[in-house]
């Protein structure tokens, strides 16, 4: 749970840090390329060549990563707070920073929307974990079982609550919407490789290759069993075998 909770957000954070970067690179562009047919007197380019008092910015350039990490503050600040240290000189330059802003605040608010659903369904999933953890405890301790035992049990339970359910057919519900025919291509993809391991069907397929074919996708049930759960009761009669 804690995992998946972290590689998500690990996605997000690295997600952000991809678009600041895209973000640098084309405002770099504007400082070093864009200089003709302005219509100010003042742009980017000729502010840069002040600060740096040179006449050549190819010699204030040297700096690779101090430039890269300007650019990057400036990308993280226009996306985030619709301001930055450096105010568009020309037109185009304020198109273009008017555009990031605005990019960045439809940005901003899905990655807030999307890190407030993440965090409430973590909180929502750790909550009904501690309160199952919980009960067990309180369970254990009441009936007075021995610590050797209560500990092997807590554990084993743990360990069942952080292993990944098993999806079945059943829920997954749109898998209805599909025609006979794309159920029945999905049927022999999923359940072919199973029926291959039992010896007797791998001959009878070699005989007959519509064999695996014809039993996955008419004879072959899924069945998911809850914890507890049995698949054969002792005494009843089986119409159906397992695989």
């Amino acid at each position: 749970l804690h995992v998946k909770f972290v590689v998500g957000l690990g996605r997000l954070v690295f997600f952000i840090l991809w678009l600041n970067h895209i973000g640098s690179c084309v405002w770099w562009i504007f400082v070093t390329n864009i200089d003709v047919h302005t219509d100010t007197e003042e742009t980017w380019y000729k502010q840069t060549l002040v600060e740096e008092e040179t006449a050549d910015l190819a010699d204030a350039t040297s700096q690779q990563i101090y430039w890269y990490l300007q650019g990057l503050y400036w990308s993280v600040t226009a996306m985030f707070s619709g301001s930055s240290f450096r105010v568009p000189r020309t037109s185009m330059e304020a198109v273009f920073a008017f555009s990031y802003v605005v990019f960045g605040i439809l940005f901003g608010s899905t990655l807030i929307s999307a890190v407030a659903s993440m965090s409430v369904d973590f909180q929502v999933a750790h909550r009904e974990k501690r309160g199952k953890q919980g009960m067990l405890r309180a369970f254990l301790q009441q009936h007075k079982i021995p610590t050797a035992v209560s500990g092997h049990i807590r554990y084993e339970v743990a360990r069942l609550l952080e292993a990944e359910k098993i999806i079945s057919k059943k829920d997954v519900d749109v898998l209805n919407l599909l025609s006979a025919s794309d159920r029945d291509i999905l049927w022999i993809e999923l359940y072919s490789p199973i029926l291959r391991t039992n010896a007797l069907l791998r001959i009878s397929d070699c005989m007959d290759d519509k064999v695996i074919t014809d039993i996955a996708t008419s004879a072959v049930k899924w069945a998911v069993l809850d914890a507890g759960e049995k698949l054969f009761i002792p005494g009843k009669d089986m119409i159906q075998a397992f695989c």
